[in-house]
């Protein structure tokens, strides 16, 4: 268990750091784009760790719903975060290419709160 836990707080560690990124990084609108791609791998990668931790294989996959999925069947508690994929699934494409459409303030706004409600309950989860 030892290792899964050092592993769960590893991932945990390199989400604190994509939402660090991307909290240092709001309320600049020419990073509103690199706000929100930061807001979607910390989510991403909290919902990992607590895969991981659980002893719960996912593929190698960036998709907000099915890793939010996957992390409901262990614990339903998940399902509140539903909106919350929502809003951040779109961006891990969305913050990189030009074409996606514009993203605003009032997204990444959401997209951080998100991502930090997240990271906030998985740790609470591990006891990380």
């Amino acid at each position: 268990m030892a290792d899964l836990k050092l592993l769960a707080k590893e991932w945990i560690d390199k989400a604190d750091h994509d939402l660090k990124i991307a909290q240092e990084d709001f309320g600049k609108p020419e990073r509103v784009d690199v706000v929100a791609f930061y807001s979607q791998q910390a989510a991403e990668k909290y919902l990992k760790a607590f895969l991981v931790f659980k002893k719960s294989s996912f593929p190698k996959i960036h998709d907000i719903d099915e890793l939010l999925n996957r992390c409901s069947k262990i614990s339903n508690e998940f399902e509140k975060f539903k909106r919350s994929a929502t809003i951040l699934a779109p961006l891990y494409v969305g913050a990189r290419y030009p074409f996606m459409g514009i993203i605003t303030i009032y997204d990444v706004e959401k997209a951080v709160k998100a991502a930090k409600e997240i990271g906030v309950f998985v740790k609470e989860q591990l006891k990380l």
